[in-house]
């Protein structure tokens, strides 16, 4: 069976060096990258019941937020069902309301 999956994330904020070759100075190349809720990623990558794919650069990795995400052993931490938006976000998203009657 396919399970969902979160794409990498940086468990660190910032990833000095990353892109090597732009800088927050030349933007038009590249853009400033930053990972600005480490934490939030980490635990939708653990929710979505795939694979968790910390993507931090060689000696930049969150260790401890990484190891939220498994037992002591590196065994990973998974839901008995993979998180999904609620009804009512695909309601507000469609323009329905999901209040009761008045």
């Amino acid at each position: 069976a396919l399970a969902p999956s979160k794409d990498v994330f940086w468990s660190s904020s910032d990833e000095p060096g990353y892109p090597s070759k732009y800088t927050p100075q030349d933007p038009k190349h590249f853009p400033y990258v930053r990972e600005d809720h480490p934490a939030l990623e980490a635990a939708l990558a653990t929710l979505s019941a795939g694979p968790v794919s910390p993507g931090d650069g060689v000696g930049m990795t969150n260790k401890s937020l990484i190891m939220c995400s498994c037992n002591e052993d590196g065994t990973l931490l998974k839901p008995s069902w993979p998180a999904t938006p609620v009804d009512s976000y695909f309601s507000a998203r469609a323009g329905i309301s999901t209040e009761g009657p008045e």
